[in-house]
């Protein structure tokens, strides 16, 4: 046999080899991937929209809200809460969101689900809550920095020009005048009043008895259910269960979570705190102060 022969066997023998071996993991990936895939699960399935830490922006919910829309296998949906609430205008888009979906709905309250959290919670026809869960809280908060003093003291100075006396209002580099306080009074009571009456549709509540309880006071989710912001106590496994006999499913629904992929490794390992804290930074480093449907309280 010539060199020239056996060199090509030889390489023959190398293409067979790895051809091989990518075949077979080839073969290997596409069970893993049909392994993993929803589909496999048959038709009992059941989403679970997780809504956790402080509501910064509503981006994520509403990525997984339709993450679970597009499935026809996806028969409903709970929505599980553990949020002391957040900006008021993504607790308004992630709520009208939960009310358009064609999915069956039940909304189960963690520890807490406060303020915005109890906000978004209303859109669902059912709720659950534990009896020590945190909720209630229904109100504004806005919260304005002045640094004009420390600013002073580095002698720095800020030149700010208007086009009208308002367009700096909520500004950390100067003081906050009675004309600005009267004028976010004016802004926080037609934000407060969009709770109210969200509160009032979503529960089909008197607007009167909402009143009695929107003074911003935290409720456990028994007085909750005695003011009728709870339809039920229980946890997690109740709101499922209960879920899986609306939907005639015989056992245990099979929940399914949407995918989701950690921007950073910090963000997987501390995700819920990190939240937290870019609540924080996103509030103070804003150069006007920020409406929120936040419970303000211990721990957040």
């Amino acid at each position: 046999m010539s060199k020239a022969q056996s060199s090509n066997r030889g390489l023959w023998t190398l293409l067979i080899v790895f051809g091989g071996l990518f075949g077979i993991f080839f073969v290997f990936a596409a069970l893993i991937f049909v392994a993993m895939s929803p589909e496999r699960f048959g038709d009992n399935q059941v989403g679970v929209l997780e809504i956790n830490g402080p509501i910064v922006t509503s981006d994520q919910v509403l990525r997984d809200l339709r993450y679970f829309e597009e499935r026809k296998e996806i028969k409903g949906i709970i929505v599980r809460i553990d949020s002391p609430g957040g900006s008021a205008a993504a607790s308004q888009e992630i709520y009208e969101a939960i009310k358009r979906s064609e999915k069956k709905i039940v909304v189960s309250m963690g520890n807490t689900a406060a303020s915005g959290g109890l906000y978004i919670a209303c859109a669902g026809p059912k709720i659950f809550a534990n009896p020590g869960t945190i909720t209630g809280s229904i109100g504004v908060i806005s919260q304005v920095f002045e640094v004009d003093e420390v600013m002073d003291y580095l002698l720095l100075k800020v030149n700010t020009i208007l086009t009208g006396e308002y367009k700096d209002t909520g500004s950390p580099f100067r003081d906050f005048s009675d004309k600005d306080r009267k004028l976010y009074e004016t802004i926080l009571l037609d934000i407060y009043e969009q709770f109210v009456d969200a509160v009032a549709e979503g529960r089909q509540m008197e607007r009167a008895d909402v009143l009695k309880i929107a003074d911003g006071r935290i409720l456990t989710g028994r007085q909750a259910k005695e003011a009728g912001l709870v339809d039920e106590l229980g946890g997690f496994e109740v709101a499922s269960a209960w879920l899986a006999t609306a939907l005639d499913i015989d056992g245990p629904p099979k929940l399914v979570y949407p995918k989701r992929q950690a921007d950073t490794l910090m963000d997987l390992l501390l995700d819920k705190g990190m939240s937290a804290i870019k609540a924080e930074v996103r509030s103070a480093a804003s150069p006007t102060a920020t409406f929120e449907y936040r419970y303000a309280g211990p721990g957040f």
